[in-house]
């Protein structure tokens, strides 16, 4: 029997089907799951990838190992793989880590250039 999306609630948990908690739920929109996942940037999960559901938990129909083919950054955005997407921006959040907010040249302009603004 297919499962309700109208089960799926804000804060209900998401585990992967060998059992693997991944995050929360974030946010419903069109087909898609945001998931909120600890000490990572969000991502979102396509409702057709939910194995069953209840109001506290989410189980998805694929292995933690199978996890990475499964997420986008963007909703309907899985036929292009993430690694290859914004070569460590999302569109959505930005940077994916710190380190990728700067580089070396942009931290800190030489004095003979104008600084922006001035």
């Amino acid at each position: 029997m297919p499962f309700d999306p109208s089960q799926i609630n804000t804060g209900s948990a998401i585990y992967t089907r060998d059992g693997e908690k991944i995050g929360t739920v974030k946010l419903v929109r069109d087909d898609y799951i945001r998931v909120d996942a600890s000490m990572q940037v969000d991502y979102w999960l396509p409702l057709g990838s939910v194995g069953n559901c209840t109001p506290e938990r989410v189980t998805m129909s694929f292995s933690k190992d199978e996890l990475g083919a499964h997420k986008t950054d963007l909703p309907g955005d899985e036929e292009t793989p993430r690694s290859v997407r914004g070569q460590g921006f999302s569109a959505l959040t930005g940077p994916n880590t710190q380190s990728e907010l700067y580089s070396t040249d942009d931290r800190e302009l030489p004095p003979s250039e104008p600084r922006p603004g001035d």
